[in-house]
């Protein structure tokens, strides 16, 4: 009879440990469970922000292979999903003129420096060129290599070419008062050998100010040495 009643007690005591056990297991999945539906709702968010994202985002492999491209990116270069599978960043898509320089400032990249910016052009399915900014984020081994970079494009043509027309026009604008100022002083110069000539002295007087301002054959005229004395019209009466 104890030996039936230690053996129950053995078998409850059983029975409540696995019970535990199960219950610890089953909140531990709950949890599990949550943590997976947080995880997962902001990798949706994240894709979601990914996808919509009014600036172009690709991952680029150092080898010129592309990854996931967003559709502003698949916009941006004319190109489908499907059909950028198999574009080349560093072919298809850049410039011979843009390779040297695109692979000095990816070089410059490192655990320390993740981050680079520059200005490129990209040929487009069509063939136009168009000039576009590009921030690249470097993703590393274990070694410290490359294994991707993470790419926001922008196309800047528009601006590109609203400066441009803005340089020419500034050019433009400094040459008309370059060649002005040279005109005006070959008829200042004339004038100059014209009053002389006639003696004919100029002066001009500021009404605010009171002042008044001789030019060289005024002074001779008046035979006034002292081009530092005070002028005043009483001197011209």
């Amino acid at each position: 009879m104890l030996t039936t009643q230690i053996s129950g007690i053995g078998l409850m005591y059983l029975v409540h440990i696995i019970y535990n056990v199960l219950k610890t297991r089953n909140d531990d999945l709950k949890q599990s469970n949550e943590l997976l539906k947080t995880i997962k709702s902001k990798e949706e968010l994240y894709a979601d922000i990914y996808r919509s994202s009014p600036i172009a985002i690709c991952i680029g492999y150092p080898n010129g292979d592309l990854g996931e491209c967003n559709e502003e990116f698949a916009i941006l270069t004319g190109y489908s999903s499907e059909e950028l599978s198999s574009v080349k960043w560093n072919e298809t898509l850049t410039p011979d003129k843009w390779l040297d320089i695109e692979m000095n400032q990816l070089s410059t990249l490192s655990l320390e420096n993740d981050i680079v910016s520059y200005e490129k052009e990209y040929i487009t399915k069509s063939g136009d060129i168009i000039r576009i900014e590009i921030t690249i984020k470097g993703k590393f081994k274990k070694d410290e290599t490359v294994d991707y970079y993470i790419c926001f494009l922008q196309d800047i043509s528009d601006r590109k070419k609203n400066e441009e027309e803005l340089f020419q026009l500034n050019f433009q604008l400094e040459n008309l008062v370059d060649q002005r100022t040279q005109e005006l002083k070959k008829t200042s110069s004339r004038l100059q050998l014209a009053t002389k000539a006639g003696k004919i002295g100029v002066w001009e007087w500021y009404a605010e100010s009171k002042e008044v301002v001789w030019d060289e054959e005024m002074y001779t005229l008046y035979n006034i040495e002292d081009k530092g004395v005070n002028l005043n019209f009483s001197i011209m009466v």
